[in-house]
């Protein structure tokens, strides 16, 4: 069963020689139950809660009237026919990652675990601290059209402001 109150942060964690990572204690209250390891976007893995994942494939099976056939098709092998499901180990905190999707995100040893709003997100250490390097305008940009209240939060109450 899922906590009601997502764990955000961004853990270093190691993946063994049977291709299973541990889950950071602090996610894996939140995270209990079934999951499921899909591929992601950019090049990482997505684990997701059960109820997400079931919402999440009924959105992709339900975005074909958006998409031509090609895009739709892409984006179900990729994101739905590559999903496995997993459970945390109670002893280890660990979840196996199949070869497949291991592979494919170029894991190997040392990765960063990511929670967000509605998953985990898996990437190899290299390439996650690359990807946030590499969009520096993007960064820049977006911070700029939020404003100053960015560097300098206020709150009035207990409420930001």
């Amino acid at each position: 069963m899922v906590s009601s109150e997502i764990p955000y942060g961004t853990y270093d964690s190691s993946i063994d020689e049977k291709g299973r990572v541990v889950i950071p204690a602090p996610l894996r209250e939140y995270y209990g139950g079934t999951l499921r390891v899909i591929q992601g976007k950019p090049k990482c893995l997505w684990v997701m809660a059960e109820q997400y994942w079931l919402a999440f494939k009924e959105i992709l099976a339900g975005s074909y009237t958006r998409l031509t056939p090609e895009e739709h098709q892409y984006n179900m092998r990729r994101h739905i026919y590559t999903a496995r499901e997993v459970t945390i180990d109670k002893n280890s905190g660990r979840i196996p990652l199949y070869s497949l999707v291991r592979e494919w995100a170029g894991l190997t040893k040392n990765c960063m675990i990511v929670s967000k709003d509605d998953r985990l997100e898996i990437w190899d250490t290299a390439d996650f601290y690359g990807y946030l390097d590499a969009e520096p305008e993007i960064d820049r940009f977006g911070t700029n059209k939020i404003g100053p209240e960015f560097y300098n939060v206020k709150l009035r109450g207990g409420e930001a402001v």
